[in-house]
């Protein structure tokens, strides 16, 4: 991968911005499928026959949101190519990549607004006066430095033309995406510290369970039945009696699968074998070094655990940050009407009688 090289996600919701003339379209046809891009004046034309019919705006926007969601809907990425300058024109796309949990990447066209009326100047359509390219640009300058604040998860600027066109877009899948994992699977649900019970449950699915008692509570080696995999729903933790068993177990679990994909991207490094020896002697492992009484530095089970506690707290914390943003402000039930004064009653009782009489 080049310097040149950007990587987005392979399902995700692009906003090209920037001022009329910037290049939005030509670098939209250059790195995106004709398919993949959902152009507001393309849609202009679909309702008015004609780009520039700014009367249209309203409905080719309209139009824009609607086949965006359609794509979205079918997760399938989608190009938002519009001008996308001001937070107003950008939050209703934002606000459809969330509801169908696409990230959302922003490729920003900063261009001298020098160069856009030239280009807008060789366009027959674009028979608009300079004050529209200024305008663009005056939004453009107001917002951009707030746009992750937005919800947008990538923000890629360009203000050099030469730039835009050495710019190499590639396409990544997404780490969480484990369409491909068919399983089968053993779901587990709430553990709540019961350690006893899933010791119990793992062994019943066939899952072999090496326990070694030791002083700090129990050591656990696990291996799964052929091709299977264990998926833990619910809380781990909770009143169980053995909480940092359970914690022991899933952890032993877990780091046989995730530690070597670790030591893959890293070169293939086995982080548990980096240790360091205080003493004179050699050792072929850290096992063999301890075996012998020797004194070590195990700096490979620290970045295992610095690992550990780094995923953990993030997950948290997603976790955490999805619960907030699931909760629903619950309207306040409109208090009830005071009763009128007594006299007022009494007056209205008259009025009644007198109406009868």
């Amino acid at each position: 991968m080049t310097s040149n090289t950007i990587s987005i996600p392979e399902y995700c919701l692009v906003l090209l911005v920037g001022a009329s003339g910037s290049g939005k379209s030509t670098f939209a046809a250059r790195h995106f499928l004709p398919t993949e891009i959902v152009s507001s004046d393309r849609c202009r034309a679909v309702v008015a026959d004609d780009e520039s019919d700014q009367s249209a705006t309203a409905d080719a926007f309209e139009l824009v949101r609607f086949i965006a969601e359609k794509r979205l809907n079918a997760r399938r990425s989608t190009v938002i190519d519009a001008t996308n300058v001001r937070p107003e024109d950008r939050r209703a796309f934002v606000d459809l990549a969330k509801r169908y949990h696409a990230l959302v990447v922003a490729f920003v066209f900063d261009m001298p607004e020098a160069l856009c009326h030239e280009r807008n100047a060789g366009r027959a359509e674009r028979n608009f006066g300079p004050h529209v390219v200024r305008n663009h640009q005056r939004a453009l300058k107001r917002g951009i430095r707030r746009m992750d604040r937005e919800g947008i998860r990538f923000v890629y600027r360009f203000s050099d033309p030469a730039r835009v066109d050495d710019v190499v877009v590639e396409r990544q899948r997404l780490w969480v995406d484990k369409r491909d994992e068919i399983g089968p699977f053993d779901i587990i649900g709430d553990v709540h510290g019961c350690a006893d019970e899933l010791e119990q449950i793992l062994i019943a699915l066939g899952y072999h369970l090496d326990i070694q008692e030791t002083s700090s509570g129990s050591g656990y080696s696990v291996i799964p039945p052929v091709g299977r995999k264990v998926v833990f729903l619910g809380d781990l933790v909770d009143r169980g009696p053995r909480i940092p068993d359970t914690l022991r177990l899933v952890k032993s679990m877990v780091d046989d699968i995730l530690m070597p994909i670790v030591g893959f991207f890293t070169g293939g490094v086995d982080f548990t074998s980096i240790f360091t020896i205080l003493g004179d002697g050699e050792y072929d492992s850290l096992a063999a070094a301890q075996e012998a009484g020797a004194a070590t530095i195990n700096w490979g089970v620290f970045i295992n655990n610095c690992i550990s506690f780094l995923i953990v707290a993030w997950v948290v914390f997603m976790l955490v940050k999805a619960m907030n943003a699931a909760k629903r402000k619950v309207e306040e039930a409109p208090a009830e009407p005071a009763a009128p004064p007594r006299e007022e009653v009494l007056l209205e009782e008259v009025r009644d009688i007198l109406a009868k009489s």
